[in-house]
């Protein structure tokens, strides 16, 4: 069934009056790829009436105290979240970690190196798309590279639309990097399994995020033996079967579920809340984590 036909719209509608989300468990702010600033965001989760919202930028926790101070203002519990860019099987996957602990000095180590990685892509790119022709001023990418902790591809899309040279986000990705990313050095971003290894020792669990659709039962539980401790089931990206092939996978192999919306930016079909957990999953994600947030 078509993901946005008026018979799978009104499903989705149905259902999410019945089972309200309560806890988004992924959302991005400016400190890498969002567009609302980290007390901007919290205050489009009180606005959707949620108890509870992870930020998880990308590879830093820059923005959860800001968060955090606006969540205990608005009555919104802002879970410490990071979404770790990591390596396996050849590929790069995020995996979403969730309640660690903000003040951990080696946890923020390890993502203070991977922003330097990420950095150095982003200037990559730029550097890239001068030598076709594509040229921005010093002082937007300084000005970028300065004020954002988390620099990504998104952002490079961002340079090109804003100065005009694309004339859309879709082109910014499809035609402009899609034709120079082969020319940037490959980043050698962290192994799965360390990754994982690291969210543990800062008390937090590893999540697969929007896992790809092509994983089998058989790799997730490859997966979880390497220390992944669960999947986020429910994605913009995945249909309702998926999802329930999910929610089954994780279940026979006990792992934990997750879900969220990936906000970035105001769209008519992506929200804060529109995708997350309901009451009884979140209380069974948070059991015996709640002390420190």
């Amino acid at each position: 069934m078509p993901r946005r036909s008026p018979f799978t719209a009104l499903c989705v509608n149905l259902h999410a009056a019945l089972h309200p989300v309560v806890a988004d468990l992924h959302a991005h702010t400016t400190a890498s790829d969002g567009d609302f600033t980290p007390s901007g965001l919290v205050a489009l989760a009180k606005q959707a009436r949620l108890t509870a919202l992870a930020v998880t930028d990308h590879d830093t926790l820059a923005g959860y105290p800001e968060a955090h101070a606006t969540g205990v203002t608005l009555g919104v519990r802002v879970v410490p979240g990071v979404e770790c860019t990591a390596v396996w099987a050849g590929r790069e996957l995020h995996v979403l970690g969730l309640f660690v602990d903000p003040a951990d000095a080696e946890f923020l180590a390890h993502l203070a190196a991977v922003g330097r990685q990420r950095r150095a892509r982003f200037l990559a790119l730029v550097e890239a798309l001068a030598g076709q022709g594509v040229a921005f001023t010093p002082g937007q990418v300084e000005g970028l590279a300065d004020r954002v902790p988390s620099l990504g591809r998104r952002h490079v899309a961002g340079l090109l639309v804003n100065s005009g040279v694309a004339a859309s986000w879709g082109e910014a990705f499809g035609l402009y990097l899609k034709a120079v990313l082969p020319a940037v050095p490959p980043t050698h971003f962290t192994e799965l399994p360390e990754v994982a290894r690291r969210i543990h020792a800062a008390g937090g669990v590893a999540l697969l995020a929007h896992p790809p659709s092509s994983f089998e039962p058989a790799q997730f539980a490859e997966l979880h033996a390497e220390g992944l401790d669960g999947l986020e089931v429910g994605h913009p990206s995945q249909l309702p079967g998926r999802v329930a092939e999910l929610r089954a996978v994780a279940a026979s192999l006990g792992m934990l579920v997750s879900a969220g919306s990936d906000f970035h930016a105001t769209s008519p079909h992506r929200r804060v809340g529109s995708f997350g957990l309901t009451r009884e999953p979140w209380a069974a994600l948070t059991a015996g984590r709640a002390g420190r947030w």
